[in-house]
């Protein structure tokens, strides 16, 4: 075991890609799932948070881009159980290098793009699964509104724009700049 590492054998390990809505809410269920969450991003400050959301560890992907190797330091050998990959065809390698023998890579995004190749040799030595994923169901939907009301599980959002201010609210998703949601109202809130 490495000095100061907070993994619990027996536990499993989460993989979250970066700090944007679709991660953010990732760490914030599997923490609240009892996982160990490892979450990669290309901001110390953002990691930072990102332990204060519950995330076990952070790996800033500027200064260590074989993250890949990073996480399966950080687990003892062991790799992440799942993954949550939302870098798209710019991480899928090192997504590989991370994932654990039996493990699974759940595809949510593409922000470096869709297509490219994905090694069959990785997956096929550790057995791991690829799987998409997409919208639930109905009954997901209120599973998920049962596990988050159970778990006191609320959404991070950085920040709320009313409409007239749509252009500050796109600057600010293009800039990078947040972690989590930005929300834009389309009506005043009721009172």
């Amino acid at each position: 075991m490495i000095e100061g590492v907070p993994f619990v054998i027996g536990r499993e390990t989460v993989l979250v890609q970066g700090t944007g809505g679709v991660s953010t809410f990732a760490l914030l269920f599997a923490h609240a799932a009892g996982a160990d969450v490892i979450v990669t991003s290309s901001s110390d400050e953002k990691l930072g948070k990102a332990r204060e959301l519950g995330a076990a560890q952070g790996i800033n992907y500027r200064t260590t881009p074989e993250w890949g190797k990073r996480v399966v330091e950080l687990t003892n050998g062991h790799g992440a159980d799942t993954i949550v990959e939302v870098g798209g065809k710019g991480t899928l390698a090192q997504s590989l290098e991370a994932v654990a023998l039996g493990g699974t890579l759940s595809i949510v995004g593409g922000i470096t793009g869709y297509g490219g190749d994905l090694p069959t040799l990785p997956l096929i030595d550790k057995a791991a699964h690829v799987a998409g994923i997409s919208v639930g169901s109905r009954a997901e939907l209120r599973e998920l509104e049962a596990f988050m009301t159970k778990h006191r599980v609320k959404p991070l959002i950085e920040h709320v724009y009313p409409i007239d201010q749509l252009d500050a609210a796109l600057e600010q998703l293009r800039s990078g700049q947040f972690m989590g949601k930005i929300v834009v109202t389309l009506s005043e809130p009721h009172k």
